[in-house]
């Protein structure tokens, strides 16, 4: 007979999450703040249990994968609710995996990004785009000025990123429990 294992309960309920926040990206192009909210809290009594990774792990956890993510938002190239996504993956992981995690879900948004650009046949569009997107940048660090983009860059439109997040967690968790 199995015993209660809090640790599995935690990253069910992450699945879950996950998995619900996917399909409402992809059906309705938004992530519910309810969904977020719930799973937050779960996420904090979760990270308090002896599966859990600790309430201060878990807070800041959550708050790198915000900050990380936030930047995408604030150039234009990711949605508010995948940024709170991010944060509430954070919280249940916290901040031992939060650099893991956002490599993996970067990766994998990239991944997405090229099929994304590819089905819509905007492949040579979105990698034009993206050139000229770093050149400015690095030409202005170069300078010695802050990158500032003056309109963000939707060549390929708008993407459900919250496949990207789903399969960049999982990868990242299967790597690290294989």
């Amino acid at each position: 007979m199995h015993s209660f294992n809090t640790h599995s309960f935690g990253l069910w309920v992450l699945g879950l999450v996950l998995l619900i926040a996917m399909w409402k990206d992809m059906t309705q192009r938004r992530i519910p703040n309810a969904l977020l909210v719930v799973a937050s809290g779960l996420a904090l009594l979760w990270s308090m249990t002896a599966g859990g990774v600790g309430l201060s792990a878990a807070l800041a956890g959550g708050l790198a994968a915000l900050l990380v993510f936030l930047v995408f938002h604030v150039i234009g190239a990711m949605g508010a609710g995948d940024v709170k996504l991010m944060a509430t993956v954070g919280l249940f992981l916290g901040q031992a995996d939060v650099l893991g995690l956002c490599i993996s879900v970067l990766i994998a948004g990239g991944v997405q990004s090229l099929i994304w650009a590819i089905w819509t046949s905007r492949l040579r569009e979105v990698l034009r785009s993206t050139w000229q997107s770093l050149s400015n940048s690095m030409f202005s660090l170069a300078g010695g000025a802050w990158p500032v983009t003056s309109e963000p860059t939707t060549v390929h439109g708008s993407m459900p990123y919250a496949l990207a997040i789903g399969a960049g967690t999982f990868s990242h968790l299967l790597l690290k429990f294989w």
